[in-house]
């Protein structure tokens, strides 16, 4: 039982990483090939309103995870901040 709550967990994990490894995927799409085959009231307007779709995604599973107990607000902050470290060219290097 234990070793499938852990399985449960790292599963928790993978997923909450992986949303941060699909952000840096979808910077370096073709947004117009994203685009051509939606309506144009759903169509990305930059690069950077799919990235800000993509992060607010992945920051809800991250939330999701915390508060189900599956992964701990530390391990969701280190996910964020090894994205972080990972791809600086798509953090937000503005002062809060």
């Amino acid at each position: 039982m234990e070793d499938e709550l852990t399985a449960v967990r790292q599963r928790a994990l993978d997923l909450v990483r992986n949303g941060y490894d699909q952000v840096a995927s979808v910077a370096r799409v073709d947004l117009k090939a994203i685009n051509r085959p939606r309506p144009a009231s759903l169509q990305y307007g930059s690069r950077d309103e799919i990235v800000r779709e993509f992060l607010a995604a992945a920051g809800a599973v991250a939330t999701f995870a915390v508060n189900l107990g599956l992964i701990t607000a530390d391990q969701a902050r280190q996910a964020i901040l090894d994205f972080g470290a990972a791809h600086p060219e798509l953090v937000d290097q503005s002062p809060p």
